[in-house]
């Protein structure tokens, strides 16, 4: 069976990195809350927001890329491939996964406030830790899912962003002096 395909030239778009850059500033923008800048964004427009267009331009990106790869090493390879690299992202997402876990976990039993366990909605996986690492592991769980409107209109991200630094700077001495050291 002949494949007629159009495959774009060799090399990067620059259309789809610049594409790929508006959509990460509209990520941006829509994590800083009670901003005038991020009612421009298309997340106060429509039924999507700066992420699904970043994931769209990741996919359109991928299909290129592996339907070159398809195109001229056969079929096999290039869904060994494309697989090979779902697997890579998913092994990097579950080890994020459990260091968010661990991250937000820590500091919640450290500061005694379990306010940080509702703020991240990790509740479940104190209460029922296998049922929520599977949900984890299928990628079904979500930071903010069903606490995100009272977290960003009671906290917003940059506040809690400020209760860690917070609880940082009172658990060690001279953070302080760490953050001025890192920023320079």
């Amino acid at each position: 069976m002949k494949i007629l395909a159009t495959l774009p030239t060799k090399g990067r778009d620059l259309r789809l990195d610049l594409f790929r850059g508006v959509a990460n500033w509209g990520i941006f923008l829509d994590h800083i809350p009670n901003n005038i800048v991020n009612w421009l964004t298309t997340r106060n427009y429509g039924f999507s927001d700066a992420a699904d267009l970043f994931i769209f331009i990741f996919g359109y990106t991928v299909s290129f890329v592996f339907a070159r790869m398809m195109l001229e090493r056969g079929f096999i390879i290039g869904a060994t491939r494309l697989l090979k690299r779902v697997w890579q992202i998913y092994v990097a997402h579950v080890f994020l996964f459990v260091l968010y876990l661990a991250e937000i976990g820590y500091i919640a039993q450290r500061s005694g406030n379990a306010g940080f366990t509702d703020d991240f909605n990790i509740r479940g996986f104190l209460e029922n830790p296998a049922q929520f690492l599977f949900e984890g592991l299928i990628l079904r769980f979500k930071p903010v899912s069903g606490v995100r409107e009272r977290v960003a209109g009671k906290l917003g991200r940059a506040n809690q962003v400020n209760r860690i630094a917070l609880w940082f700077k009172k658990e060690f001495d001279g953070f302080e002096n760490m953050l001025l050291i890192v920023r320079g």
